[in-house]
């Protein structure tokens, strides 16, 4: 069995036939997709805010492509459904003047209904 020294980088296991250095730091991405580009060589020293890794975005663009395409579509149907309810708001209005045409020709009925019988 080896014996363990401490070197800069970390703890070091030496054996009389193999190195194995140990450092892990995890690291955590805001996105998931595919490594693209690696910045970074082993036991490079790498400080806060370094680039580390490039990560495709094609299937961000893909997904931002969609969401923008839905929100189109969801526009639309607003639009649709907006003109809708002014035609059918229309509909209503010519609706009630009809209903009230209706009244008046119906009291008109009755008014020269009543006339013609006091006139005899």
């Amino acid at each position: 069995m080896g014996m363990l020294q401490i070197h800069p980088y970390g703890k070091c296991r030496i054996h009389d036939n193999a190195q194995v250095r140990q450092q892990i730091v995890p690291v955590n991405s805001r996105v998931q997709g595919y490594v693209k580009e690696i910045r970074f060589r082993e036991y490079q020293q790498v400080k806060k805010g370094d680039t580390l890794v490039i990560i495709d975005d094609a299937d961000i663009h893909l997904d931002l492509a969609r969401a923008r395409a839905d929100y189109q579509n969801a526009m639309a149907g607003r639009d649709v459904a907006d003109r809708a309810v002014v035609a059918a708001s229309a509909n209503v209005a010519v609706s009630d003047a009809s209903i009230t045409e209706a009244k008046v020709l119906m009291d008109l009925a009755r008014y020269e209904k009543l006339l013609s019988h006091r006139m005899r």
